[in-house]
């Protein structure tokens, strides 16, 4: 009897060591095919987030492009248009100060206002009365000049007339036209705004205020150290004023 119970022991021994064994094996193959397919999602959410990538990396280099070509195009665009604008800048270093002088005070010298005679005729008309470069008769346009200059910067007319100023012009411009008519009686040279596009503006509206004041009796002469700026003066003063080539004299003595 006691034989017959140790073998039936040793039976089931030996069987829950199969069964200890079966499920071992089981549980190693769980372990396997979920980490295979934690792999496999590890994989798929890998290759999602490459794709999701590239196609962010490909939106950013589209706006890459689009800032230099923005970038590139202020560098090269004429902008009188928003001081936070366009564009080849450079330092103002056109002004030859002493021909300037010497231009200044021979202009001083000229009988702008042609003398009446002494017994006119009853038929002809009274001489137009022109303002001459004189501190005061300045003065005495001050408000006409003041108007014209406010309404330079408050009602921009990009496709004016000849002669009319046609780009955007801000305060800080208007204030230093303004103080060369008044202050320097439309003497001597004007400070520099920093870059030649701004000084091209600054000059233009000045000219236009002139040519309102004095008809095309004004005559503007433009100096510089070369043809490639001169060149440049002459562009800058045709887009702000919009006249043609035609009004300018030949290269190397430019004037209008």
């Amino acid at each position: 009897m006691e034989n017959d119970a140790c073998e039936d022991l040793q039976r089931s021994i030996v069987e829950l060591k199969a069964e200890i064994a079966e499920l071992q094996q089981q549980k190693a193959q769980l372990i396997a095919t979920q980490t295979e397919a934690l792999q496999q999602s590890l994989q798929a959410s890998l290759s999602l987030y490459e794709q999701k990538k590239q196609e962010l990396q490909d939106q950013i280099n589209v706006l890459q492009r689009k800032a230099e070509r923005i970038q590139q195009e202020m560098r090269t665009t004429y902008a009188g248009v928003s001081q936070d604008i366009a564009v080849r800048v450079q330092g103002f270093r056109d002004y030859l100060v002493g021909s300037l002088q010497d231009l200044v005070t021979s202009v001083e010298k000229l009988e702008l206002v042609p003398v009446p005679p002494a017994t006119p005729a009853p038929e002809v008309p009274a001489p137009q009365e022109v303002p001459l470069l004189a501190e005061d008769v300045f003065d005495d346009y001050k408000e006409k000049i003041t108007q014209l200059l406010d309404r330079y910067r408050t009602m921009p007319d990009y496709y004016g007339p000849a002669w009319k100023l046609r780009r955007t012009f801000e305060k800080v411009h208007s204030d230093r036209v303004a103080d060369w008519f008044f202050k320097a009686a439309g003497r001597g040279a004007v400070s520099s705004m920093g870059t030649r596009l701004q000084n091209i503006l600054v000059a233009s509206a000045a000219v236009s205020v002139l040519r309102v004041l004095y008809g095309n009796r004004v005559k503007l002469l433009i100096l510089a150290t070369s043809p490639e700026r001169l060149g440049e003066w002459r562009r800058g003063l045709q887009d702000c004023l919009g006249v043609s080539r035609d009004v300018f004299g030949p290269i190397g003595h430019n004037s209008i």
